[in-house]
């Protein structure tokens, strides 16, 4: 089984979310967009009571909950073993069953009846509901089987989920607050659960360790100057008593619960010296719920158990290194996983359309959209986008502002423009840019990524060269369905590289020579933009080694990495929703070209 649909309504920073999840899912988007709520949102409908923890003010959508206020979260369960509801009587039946429902897995429709093609998987929707109530200042919670149900508070014959239904959903959740030192120990309960499902105590041996507590031949109340004080209080306790009661001091309640509670994981550390666990780094400690839970999952997997694993940031304080592994384990061991993360080295090891972008508006309405809606897509430029260049595309569409160039080597020049940028910034407490994703266009397709990426609802700026190409694209920019509200574009006839020739245009005689040098002494005006523009985007446009030299001399001369803070400050500028005369005079409006949706701004820095 896994969880294919969910619907939340109210609960914490999204208003309203409709949500297609497929096997393997993964959640990309800003900080606050909304991973974490649609995560914790999953483990109301899902994990088990244990797990569902109180409900607050600032759970409810805007955190002022009335009484007629309602959290309502819904899943659609569905993949049952065999695809025939009378063949599952646990879970449909009149007594304490869910309504059988229908779930067509390619429009993510929900029917009443089984087509004709008998096509359609069987499902079941589930329910958590939340209210308010005022005259006793509690929260109530409900979990329940769902169909049509509006509101569960005010319907008679609820049918709620067994606890035998919820242990064969197999829901498990690994928080992004995982530090507790002592989960692979019996203080933890689901150790327990693993050891005790595997039939696997080791009984004669935390015996053997009860039996030793009690037995202890090194008390301390043996040892002066403490022993002088015990004598004292067991005379003390004889003239109370009327008889001998020593006093005797042992590690523990010499009890199996205290036995199995004493057990702490040792790991083998330098020097070859054994370390408690919990000294380790956090890394090891982070590490052990995840261990933990995927020895759970092969355990339920050996024996056909379902097992769904829903885990925030599971690269927690691990090196990218170890990604390819931790997902892979994930990935086998799993029924279902639901990722949520800001890694683009955890996103890279999914499929396109397992990777789902979120967005949350501020009125909290959220989207959640595959970065390709089913397969990759067949054109070879997009297809790159998409697999090759997957973990670039992830981390820039992490931002909130993405910025699409005209092709790769625009892509690297703007990249490593932002890097110079962060070298020579310094600390500037009035300073606030805000960080902005660069999607890494391939072979010129910018309208191509253009469609591609604006189904998925995030600020998307095209940045066109000059020339009569870049016109050409901004006509056809114009013409989408989904329009970009602006358009960045050079001074006419320049490409990028004329912006890179004004940044490293030579102010003297020493700063000339270091350019010759790295431009291989070209006989060229190195005082003229339009020159060293061209000579830029003929001989080395995608030349990286000399990107580099470039970059570096941008770092080293302070007039270069001013010019660059200007074209940075000028991107930042641009902000969804802003007034475009507020942008000179930095960018100046095309008003030739420019449309009632789309504004097309010249860049005018140089």
């Amino acid at each position: 089984m896994y969880l294919a649909k969910l619907t939340i309504s109210n609960f914490r920073g999204i208003s309203n979310a409709e949500i297609k999840l497929s096997q393997h899912f993964i959640l990309l988007g800003n900080n606050n967009s909304g991973k974490s709520t649609i995560i914790d949102a999953i483990g109301l409908v899902l994990g088990k009571e244990s797990f569902v923890r109180n409900i607050g003010d600032w759970d409810f959508f805007g955190g002022n909950p009335q009484p007629q206020d309602r959290i309502i979260i819904n899943g659609l369960l569905t993949g049952f073993a065999v695809n025939d509801e009378a063949r599952n009587k646990e879970w449909f039946n009149n007594i304490n069953g869910g309504i059988p429902k229908w779930y067509n897995e390619e429009t993510g429709e929900i029917l009443n009846t089984q087509d004709g093609q008998q096509s359609l998987k069987l499902a079941v929707e589930i329910g958590f509901a939340a209210r308010f109530n005022k005259e006793d200042l509690e929260f109530e919670t409900i979990r329940y089987f769902s169909s049509g149900i509006t509101d569960p508070f005010e319907e008679e014959g609820l049918k709620n989920v067994s606890r035998e239904l919820n242990r064969q959903i197999g829901f498990f959740l690994i928080p992004s607050k995982r530090n507790w030192e002592k989960i692979i120990s019996f203080s933890s309960e689901i150790f327990r659960k693993v050891v005790d499902f595997q039939e696997a105590i080791p009984a004669d041996s935390i015996f053997q360790i009860r039996n030793d507590l009690r037995n202890n031949p090194h008390g301390i109340e043996k040892e002066t100057p403490f022993k002088e004080i015990v004598d004292r209080i067991n005379l003390e306790i004889k003239g109370f008593a009327g008889k001998e009661m020593n006093l005797n001091f042992l590690p523990t309640n010499a009890d199996i619960e205290s036995a199995r509670n004493s057990i702490t994981p040792f790991l083998l550390g330098r020097g070859n010296t054994n370390i408690p666990l919990g000294s380790h780094g956090s890394g090891l400690i982070s590490l052990q719920t995840l261990l933990l839970l995927l020895e759970f999952g092969r355990f339920r997997q050996a024996n056909q158990q379902n097992f769904i694993l829903a885990a925030e940031e599971p690269e927690l304080h691990m090196h990218p290194g170890m990604h390819r592994r931790l997902i892979g384990r994930i990935r086998g061991l799993s029924t279902q996983t639901i990722i949520s993360t800001h890694s683009p080295e955890i996103a890279a090891y999914y499929k396109p359309n397992e990777i789902n972008i979120v967005e949350t508006k501020e009125d909290g309405s959220t989207r959640v959209s595959p970065l390709v809606e089913k397969n990759t897509p067949p054109q070879n430029a997009l297809m790159r986008l998409f697999t090759i260049y997957r973990k670039e595309t992830s981390e820039a569409l992490m931002h909130s502002k993405i910025i699409i160039p005209e092709g790769i080597s625009e892509f690297y020049w703007l990249n490593k423009l932002v890097s110079a940028f962060i070298t020579t910034e310094g600390w500037d407490v009035t300073d606030t840019i805000t960080s902005f994703g660069i999607i890494p266009t391939q072979d010129s397709n910018v309208v191509q990524s253009y469609t591609a990426l604006s189904r998925i609802g995030t600020f998307l700026i095209p940045f066109v060269d000059g020339d009569a190409a870049g016109n050409g694209y901004v006509t056809n920019l114009k013409n989408e369905v989904q329009k970009p509200p602006f358009i960045l574009q050079l001074k006419d006839t320049h490409f990028l590289e004329h912006l890179i020739a004004w940044i490293i245009l030579p102010n003297n005689q020493q700063e000339e020579d270091k350019l010759k040098a790295i431009l291989d002494q070209k006989q060229i005006d190195y005082y003229h933009i339009n020159a060293l523009g061209a000579l830029l985007a003929s001989d080395y446009k995608s030349y990286w080694k000399v990107h580099d030299e470039l970059i570096e001399i941008m770092v080293e001369t302070p007039a270069y990495s001013q010019k660059v803070r200007n074209l940075i400050k000028a991107l930042d500028k641009i902000v969804n929703g802003c007034d475009p005369g507020t942008l000179n005079p930095e960018w100046v409006i095309n008003a030739n070209v420019s449309t009632g949706d789309t504004i097309v701004l010249t860049l005018n820095i140089y």
